[in-house]
């Protein structure tokens, strides 16, 4: 009977108790609470960006590197926090956003809130630019279109790449032929000889544009709303490292409020504008 008592109590010895139980528990989960905690906790000392080739003067591609306004406002803002960011040219949009996905690019430069990509983003605020279009015509036409129907029997031109949101390139693709140049000056020539009846480009305030080719007085913008897009600083949530996110929104406010981001703005357009102007050439195709 003694035997059975001891090797029932030696049995009951080896199991844990409630109380130790609770105690490893407690152990268990402060631990992993220290874990997370320490995930990412390394600070950023450089991030590698890059973008879609289509919202210029946002952010363009001269299919060497990427270029533009958002580019620079963020490289400004990141290196008044001590973060180096590094630039890499992938080509196409989708080569980006897989890259993105992957952590392999850390920041996009400019993005649409509702992007496909809003799952593996964290969106820095505010809003960096807002992109929106003109229609440019010459002044001296009788008629000025009014609104995307009075376009169906027009000859149009766009620079290759631009992109007007789906809702127009629908519209575009069902009922209108616009011509596609490989250069963006190249369109505002062809409206000045009227070998177009309408141009579409980035709207900018003044018309600075214009003012590059040395038209002004020539063209003038039509009440007719392609697209508006708000653009946004994306930071992928594959990302190893923190990055100060309120304090890099709170330089970009106090850029916006300055009026630099405006500068920068202007000066990217003219970049984009001016760039590869000894290259001659020019596709034609129907908007995509």
């Amino acid at each position: 009977m003694l035997n059975i008592w001891l090797d029932k109590k030696s049995t009951i010895t080896k199991q844990p108790t409630m109380r130790s139980l609770i105690i490893r528990f407690a152990l268990l989960s402060i631990a992993l609470i220290f874990a997370s905690s320490n995930v990412g906790a390394r600070t950023c000392h450089s991030v590698t960006m890059s973008g879609p080739p289509d919202f210029p003067p946002v952010v363009w591609s001269d299919y060497l590197e990427i270029h533009g306004a958002a580019k620079e406002l963020l490289e400004i803002a990141f290196k008044r926090h001590n973060i180096e960011v590094k630039t890499d040219h992938l080509g196409g949009y989708n080569r980006v956003l897989s890259h993105f996905k992957k952590g392999l690019i850390h920041v996009i430069p400019a993005m649409t809130r509702n992007s496909e990509l809003a799952d593996h983003t964290i969106f820095i605020e505010p809003a960096i630019y807002q992109q929106t279009y003109a229609v440019v015509v010459k002044r001296d036409k009788e008629h000025h279109p009014q609104t995307w129907d009075d376009l169906t029997m027009l000859r149009g031109v766009a620079p290759r790449g631009l992109t007007f949101g789906d809702d127009f390139n629908q519209f575009a693709d069902d009922n209108l032929h616009v011509m596609r140049t490989t250069r963006p000056r190249q369109g505002l020539k062809m409206l000045e000889v009227g070998r177009v009846d309408y141009a579409i480009y980035p709207d900018i305030q003044g018309d600075l544009f214009v003012s590059l080719l040395d038209l002004e007085g020539k063209f003038e913008k039509t009440p007719i709303d392609i697209a508006t897009f708000n653009l946004y600083a994306g930071v992928s949530n594959a990302l190893d490292c923190n990055i100060p996110l309120e304090d890099i929104s709170i330089t970009i406010q106090a850029l916006i409020k300055s009026g630099e981001a405006a500068t920068i703005f202007n000066d990217s357009l003219y970049k984009w504008m001016g760039y590869s102007l000894d290259q001659k050439g020019m596709t034609y195709s129907p908007i995509e």
